[in-house]
């Protein structure tokens, strides 16, 4: 299971933006902020994929 007791900082521009996302769509800025994690993490997979297909080492190589 997932500790979600952990909080994360973001830069004021960033939260200013969450915050007008918002009010716009109603959501809590958690699921707003969730949902940008989905995203990047669904992104990241899709370049991971094409890494693959290229036969090129993905970033945990250069770790």
């Amino acid at each position: 299971m997932c500790d979600t007791t952990g909080a994360v900082r973001l830069p004021p521009d960033v939260y200013q933006q969450l915050q007008a996302a918002s009010a716009l769509t109603g959501l809590s800025l958690e699921s707003i902020a969730a949902v940008a994690c989905l995203d990047w993490l669904r992104r990241h997979d899709m370049q991971r994929d094409l890494w693959d297909m290229q036969g090129k080492p993905g970033p945990e190589a250069h770790e």
